[in-house]
């Protein structure tokens, strides 16, 4: 085994950590936010950046207000673009909060990206599987 078959184990390890990791933390997410509350959009923002090349991305965030426990809160999402344009300011929104940790919260209306990380834990499989024939091929399993 030599260092490019490690790199590719290793990426791949990577991918699907990744991966997988993305989807415990939405799962947790929305097992311990329960508590259903109106919220509004207070802003929405587009940061261009640029860099030398001139080419450059922008960065989409939608800024949410929502009250939990007497207490008022304000969460910054980032959101794709598609997501964003469907966003305007004083929109109303769900919002699922902690009840134990009210800060903590998802808005119903921004949609997961299931589509990314089924894509990171693919291309992570597929680096284990490009891993194991080496491997295979060369005799080492």
């Amino acid at each position: 085994m030599d260092e490019t078959d490690l790199a590719t184990l290793l990426l791949g390890l990577a991918f699907v950590g990744l991966g997988v990791f993305r989807l415990l933390k939405r799962y947790m997410l929305k097992k311990r936010c329960t508590t259903q509350m109106a919220g509004t959009v207070t802003s929405t923002d587009v940061t261009r950046e640029r860099r030398d090349d001139s080419w450059g991305t922008n960065s989409h965030s939608v800024t949410f207000e929502y009250s939990a426990q007497g207490t008022e809160y304000v969460r910054k999402f980032h959101v794709s673009g598609h997501q964003y344009s469907k966003m305007s300011k004083g929109q109303s929104a769900t919002v699922f909060y902690d009840p134990s940790k009210p800060k903590r919260c998802y808005v119903l209306e921004i949609k997961f990206r299931i589509v990314l990380t089924l894509f990171f834990i693919a291309v992570g499989v597929v680096c284990i599987g490009v891993f194991i024939s080496m491997m295979q091929l060369l005799g080492s399993l």
